[in-house]
């Protein structure tokens, strides 16, 4: 319908009239200004679909940028995280698994998205209320979505900055998922991951729990804590011990992740001698 635009969780012929006016303004602006006049006014329309169709704009542009291009939106990172906290802020009914509200669960999902690249401490709350009722109920894998594994990348991201008692207590929180038997493995693993930080030895409270994973039947389970563990202070050795053990074909990706990291650490120590 629109050639220029990748909207990811709207549909654009849902969208109304008004919307669509605004879709159609942006899709055909021309030169930079224009086109940023056009997204600024979709972003902040009073219709949530429109702004969620903004937001997807900013991650599609935001994809390419690996490209080398740059982000063009990245002027506007403010605006844009502003209006991703409002859709984040969508209220849901509880009583309905939120796969089956979609306005809701698209609303969520382009602003986690926009919190995973923008997002920071105070974020936190919310992702964890959104987190916590978008895997409610959720008992096997084809159930998790973009929302859920987005939502706890922008966990970690926001943990980067956090403070000492914010980052322990969202944690304890992702340990009881990680924990739980119950979960799908999928969900497990996802909520280990923020818990991995290749930049800091900052601890979280979590670390024994998560070296009780080491030997977990599951290698996925076992890989992704020995990932969160690596290089950390009084479990790398640990960590290596365990790795050391697996097979080396016919592992999981985050099995290559550790081993890749273990030999940049190693890499690394052997320069500064």
């Amino acid at each position: 319908m629109f050639a220029n635009i990748v909207t990811y969780y709207w549909q654009l012929d849902e969208l109304s009239a008004a919307s669509q006016r605004l879709v159609a303004v942006l899709d055909s602006a021309k030169g930079p200004e224009a086109w940023r006049a056009a997204y600024r006014a979709l972003l902040h329309s009073d219709d949530i679909a429109a702004t969620g169709v903004a937001l997807g704009v900013f991650l599609y542009e935001q994809s390419q940028s690996r490209w080398g291009f740059g982000n063009p939106l990245d002027e506007l990172a403010e605006e844009i995280l502003a209006q991703a906290r409002v859709l984040l802020a969508v209220e849901h009914d509880p009583a309905v698994p939120v796969r089956r509200q979609p306005v809701v669960q698209a609303a969520w999902s382009s602003a986690v998205g926009v919190v995973d690249h923008l997002g920071d401490a105070t974020d936190l709350p919310r992702l964890v209320e959104v987190l916590t009722a978008a895997v409610a109920g959720v008992d096997d894998d084809p159930d998790l979505g973009e929302l859920v594994e987005f939502g706890f990348a922008a966990v970690g991201r926001c943990l980067g900055d956090a403070d000492e008692s914010t980052r322990h207590r969202v944690a304890a929180w992702l340990a009881g998922l990680f924990t739980d038997e119950r979960r799908p493995e999928r969900l497990r693993v996802l909520a280990i991951r923020p818990l991995h930080d290749s930049e800091s030895d900052i601890p979280h409270g979590q670390e024994e729990v998560l070296a009780g994973l080491l030997r977990h039947d599951s290698i996925q389970l076992a890989g992704a804590a020995a990932w969160a563990l690596v290089g950390r202070t009084g479990y790398d050795a640990r960590v290596r011990e365990v790795v050391a053990a697996w097979p080396v074909r016919g592992v999981p990706a985050v099995v290559d992740e550790v081993r890749w990291a273990i030999a940049d650490a190693d890499e690394v120590a052997e320069a500064g001698r």
